[in-house]
């Protein structure tokens, strides 16, 4: 495997509806000639980067394909998402507020922990908008690499609203 200067663990594709525009696999023109915009996987390789993350907002939708076309192209797909947290523990349903986290898929059981993490966001009774709650995490959290690095995480978070907030 070449040495890359930097692999990207946050990718938002198309598939992150409201955020990311970069397509998995381009559509070749029927003409045969060049495909106008780059895709993912064409990036990947002129950067020589040997893996890269997707990690769409809120879903999986992209990861078959791009797992399928990474990997014709010797590009090892990491299949993430990023997640809404629940922060604190929160009863008025109106009122909630989550943190942006971004979940990686480190093996076969952490990819299946991830899935039922999305899938649960979505179905879980009563909830108007898709998140986990911390506890639910903890209980999938085998298998599945967290990163908080951004400012909406949680960690990004305490830092913004500085020394008064404390979680309880």
């Amino acid at each position: 495997m070449p040495h890359a200067d930097f692999i990207h663990l946050r990718v938002h594709s198309s598939y992150s509806l409201a955020e990311g525009a970069i397509k998995i696999i381009e559509d070749k023109p029927k003409d045969g000639s060049p495909a106008i915009r780059k895709d993912l996987i064409q990036l990947c390789r002129e950067q020589d980067m040997p893996a890269v993350a997707v990690t769409d907002r809120g879903n999986l939708f992209g990861a078959l394909e791009f797992a399928m076309a990474a990997a014709d192209a010797g590009i090892q797909p990491i299949i993430g998402c990023e997640i809404a947290l629940l922060r604190d523990k929160q009863t008025k349903q109106a009122q909630i507020q989550t943190d942006r986290l971004v979940l990686l898929a480190q093996s076969p059981i952490g990819y299946r922990h991830l899935v039922q993490l999305v899938s649960q966001s979505f179905l879980a009774p009563s909830r108007l908008e898709p998140y986990v709650t911390f506890d639910e995490l903890a209980a999938k959290a085998e298998g599945i690499i967290a990163l908080t690095g951004c400012a909406s995480g949680p960690v990004g978070q305490l830092l913004l609203a500085g020394p008064k907030r404390r979680r309880a």
